[in-house]
């Protein structure tokens, strides 16, 4: 995780420092090395949010996009569980980062524990998906203002793994069009008639 508390503040990990799991307040460890980025680690393996993942530099990146105060932020259902949302922006929505892939259970406890949801997902987490994606996509549809396509998810893992869900989701390929302005991808939620209908957006 990349913010702990000391001293009622909120900080990033630096060797020699000491401080506390926003979640369940226990001591945590600077892992301050050279090849990963700088982050706080619960002692031994445990860790008191079951949804943390390791962070990648994909990950990183795109929390850093957005202000301080948004990331990581713990929030807390009636029962009493506890999850640190990767990005909640002051109006409420929440944006997770997935790198890796996400079992289907898990993905709806946390549609469903954080209501608005967007996901975004690294689509080169995987070798192939790019292509496949790709050539999934056929003539774009005429009637919309952004380029717009309607697709078979069975054509392409990625889709097969993320259409099915009821939240916004947006593929993040990278910079795969050298020259061109950077984009995501938009799954709309839902299928109709079996076909997933995916939007390019500027990223």
């Amino acid at each position: 995780m990349k913010f702990a508390i000391a001293g009622g503040e909120r900080i990033e990990a630096k060797p020699g420092l000491s401080a506390s799991c926003q979640c369940c307040q226990s001591t945590l460890i600077a892992k301050c090395g050279r090849m990963r980025d700088w982050h706080w680690s619960h002692k031994g393996k445990h860790s008191c949010d079951p949804w943390h993942e390791p962070e990648t530099e994909w990950h990183r990146a795109w929390k850093n996009r957005f202000p301080v105060d948004w990331q990581e932020v713990v929030l807390t259902a009636q029962g009493g569980a506890r999850h640190r949302a990767d990005v909640r922006p002051a109006a409420g929505q929440v944006i997770e980062f997935q790198h890796s892939r996400l079992h289907p259970g898990e993905r709806a406890s946390r549609e469903a524990f954080y209501g608005r949801l967007i996901w975004i997902v690294d689509g080169r987490a995987r070798k192939r998906d790019l292509a496949t994606f790709l050539k999934s996509l056929r003539s774009p549809l005429s009637h919309f203002q952004l380029p717009t396509f309607a697709v078979l998810p069975d054509e392409c893992a990625l889709l097969r793994d993320w259409v099915p869900g009821q939240v916004p989701v947006y593929f993040d390929f990278g910079d795969h069009d050298e020259g061109q302005p950077p984009i995501v991808w938009r799954i709309h939620p839902g299928t109709h008639g079996g076909l997933a209908y995916i939007t390019e957006v500027p990223r």
